[in-house]
C-alpha cells in the first residue's frame, strides 16, 4: 500500500497450464470508497453463533496501470494496461459463506459508474433462533454521476432475471440476462440491462458440515439509462462491465 489512494498489486500463480504474473498500480479514480456494510448481521451459525460481515469497496473506480503476463511454457504474452478501468474491494466476516445468494455488478463509462452488492436470498432473521429480530436482507446499489453519489437501498431496487442457461457440471441454472431497476424518493432512477458475453464458474469448497457453493463471474454487455431528477438529465448507458451471481448452495456438502 503506497497511500490510501494508491497501491501496488503484484504476484503470480502457476499450475499445469503455465504461469500468470501481474504487476499493477491502482490509483483512485472517480468518487470515494464505499462501506456498504459495517458489521452487518448475518444468519447465526447453527442458530447459536453470532455472524456478521464488514464490506468495503476501497476503489470502485480505480485507474490501473501495469502489466499482466501469461507464460504457457511455449509463448509469453505480455499485456500492458494503461489507465484501464479497475475495481478493488474486500471484506472480513464471520458467517457461513454458502448460505447467501447474491447479485453483484460493476459498470463504468467516462461520466458514470454503477456498483451493486445485492443478496437476493435467503430471507433471514438478523438475530438468532433465541433472539430473532425483523427479517432482513441487506442490499445496496450506488450510481456515481457528475461528482455526486446516488444510493439506492432494498425496497428501491428490483432485479428481473430475463434468461437462464444450465451448467451441467454443477446442475445449476445461472442467469444470462438481467434487468435492474431502481428509484429513490427524490425521483432519481436507473434502468440497467446486462447480457452475458462470457462466464467463469468459481467453486467454493466450504468446510463440512456446510454445503459447497458456486459463483459465476460474468463479463456482460450493459445498456440502459440513469435519470437525474434535479437537473432532468437522462444519461445513456452502453458498454461492457462485469457481474457476479451466486445461487443456492449445492445439494450435498
Amino acid at each position: 500500500m503506497i497511500s490510501a489512494d494508491e497501491y501496488q498489486v503484484s504476484g503470480s500463480v502457476t499450475d499445469s497450464s503455465g504461469t500468470m504474473t501481474w504487476d499493477l498500480n491502482y490509483s483512485r479514480g472517480l468518487g470515494p470508497g464505499w462501506l456498504p456494510w459495517v458489521e452487518r448481521p448475518m444468519p447465526w451459525t447453527f442458530g447459536i453463533i453470532p455472524a456478521w460481515i464488514n464490506y468495503h469497496m476501497q476503489m470502485p473506480n480505480a485507474v490501473v496501470n501495469g502489466t499482466f503476463t501469461v507464460d504457457d511454457g511455449t509463448d509469453v504474452d505480455v499485456y500492458t494496461l494503461t489507465d484501464a478501468k479497475g475495481y478493488h474491494d474486500g471484506f472480513n466476516s464471520e458467517f457461513v459463506f454458502s448460505i447467501i445468494e447474491w447479485d453483484w455488478l460493476d459498470y463504468k463509462q467516462p461520466d458514470l459508474s454503477v456498483h451493486m452488492l445485492h443478496p437476493h436470498a435467503p430471507e433471514y432473521f438478523c438475530g438468532s433462533v433465541f433472539d430473532p429480530v425483523d427479517p432482513c436482507l441487506p442490499g445496496n446499489l450506488r450510481v456515481f454521476y457528475d461528482g455526486t453519489e446516488y444510493n439506492f437501498f432494498r425496497g428501491e431496487v428490483d432485479i428481473s432475471y430475463d434468461a437462464f442457461a444450465n451448467d451441467p457440471t454443477y446442475g445449476i441454472d445461472y442467469p444470462t440476462e438481467e434487468t435492474i431497476t431502481a428509484t429513490d424518493d427524490a425521483g432519481n432512477s436507473l434502468t440497467l440491462h446486462w447480457t452475458l458475453l462470457n462466464k467463469l464458474p468459481v467453486f467454493f469448497d466450504v468446510p463440512d458440515p456446510f454445503n459447497d457453493t458456486v459463483t459465476y463471474e460474468i463479463i456482460a454487455e450493459f445498456s440502459g439509462s440513469f435519470f437525474e431528477a434535479n437537473s432532468g438529465t437522462t444519461v445513456p448507458i452502453a458498454g461492457t462491465g462485469w457481474a457476479d451471481w451466486s445461487g443456492p448452495a449445492l445439494s450435498s456438502p
